[in-house]
């Protein structure tokens, strides 16, 4: 019995596991081995196919993070190149911002992206700092974080950020999810979850957020719940009932590296579509088996095997990219085009 045979096995005892613990309208699939991306159908008119323009100065090493507005894609190339590139609604090449080094306006690491009109938003975890830079790639300016290391962030308006505190100890209120301005400054709203301190005093944070055109939501490690922030508050959305599948803070600070991937301990890669269906998985250890598909307001919930290979959200659609070989090709080979694919169709599948 090979390995992929093992984890075929393992995944489906885990699946119908769920599929009876998760709730009266889930649905498993099993026809995916998780090597490709079945969802992709050839000619499929709701889909939206978006090639980028392969030039010398455009052509992309890896697709990290896909950000997208009405008139503005932006892929940021973080591990190979450290570099966001900038096109137009079309795919058409705009600009890039590669600005590596310790200098002003520049980033050892471009740890967190995020476009916000006419402005491109770099998180430098290592530094603290946030870099504006506009679309042709200009630096505006930068602001930095003080002593705290705040980690994932999003903006909530024009005037503040949401960062779950990846040390909130250091934080007056011990918050775990904190509102600051523009400058860094914290608000007077914090979301503290002091129930979920394990016995070495840790604290479980959100491992991502997620924001839609109806607000933003997170998934706190070690829980396997959804919650959405309001004005001053949490409110849960979203119970996926995986508990006696998981891993507690308790646990994981009891037990050795070499047993952490015998549960599961969070949810990793997080999207949600204006309609609220939402996509993610959740990891064993550093592995991931299962990948989930729902709706926060329908209650459905899709499991997967293998995982999503979705970068992105727009709107009503998942982003995700594919092999693009029409037309003249480039001696360099050419970037992937942006597939756009609507969350309604895989509730629907």
């Amino acid at each position: 019995m090979n390995m992929k045979t093992v984890i075929w096995i393992v995944a489906a005892l885990l699946l119908c596991a769920c599929h009876r613990e998760v709730s009266e309208y889930a649905k498993v699939i099993l026809e995916n081995s998780g090597t490709d991306w079945p969802l992709y159908v050839k000619g499929d008119s709701s889909q939206i196919l978006i090639p980028l323009e392969t030039t010398e100065e455009s052509l992309i090493g890896g697709y990290d993070r896909i950000l997208m507005n009405d008139s503005i894609i932006c892929i940021a190339d973080k591990a190979k190149s450290k570099t966001i590139f900038i096109f137009d609604g079309e795919g058409h090449f705009k600009s890039k911002i590669m600005k590596v080094g310790r200098g002003p306006g520049e980033y050892i690491f471009p740890d967190e992206v995020a476009l916000k009109n006419d402005t491109v938003l770099v998180y430098d975890r290592a530094v603290r700092k946030m870099l504006y830079y506009g679309l042709d790639g200009t630096f505006y300016k930068e602001v930095h974080f003080g002593v705290y290391r705040p980690e994932t962030f999003v903006l909530k308006d024009s005037g503040h950020f949401v960062f779950y505190v990846g040390m909130p100890e250091v934080t007056e209120d011990n918050a775990e999810v904190a509102v600051t301005d523009l400058n860094g400054k914290f608000t007077e709203q914090y979301f503290k979850r002091p129930d979920l301190t394990d016995k070495q005093g840790r604290f479980a944070v959100p491992d991502y957020f997620t924001q839609n055109a109806n607000g933003i939501f997170f998934i706190p490690v070690f829980e396997d719940k959804m919650y959405r922030l309001t004005e001053d508050s949490v409110q849960m959305v979203f119970d996926f009932q995986f508990k006696d599948f998981m891993y507690s803070f308790d646990e994981i600070g009891e037990k050795p590296i070499i047993e952490h991937e015998r549960k599961y301990s969070y949810f990793d890669d997080f999207f949600m579509t204006d309609e609220g269906t939402f996509v993610c998985f959740i990891c064993r250890g550093n592995l991931n088996i299962v990948s989930l598909c729902g709706n926060i307001y329908t209650g459905e919930l899709l499991t997967w095997e293998g995982d999503w290979p979705v970068e992105g959200v727009y709107k009503n659609y998942f982003i995700t990219t594919t092999e693009y070989k029409e037309g003249e090709q480039s001696d360099m080979g050419n970037n992937r085009a942006l597939l756009l694919i609507p969350g309604s169709r895989l509730m629907n599948r």
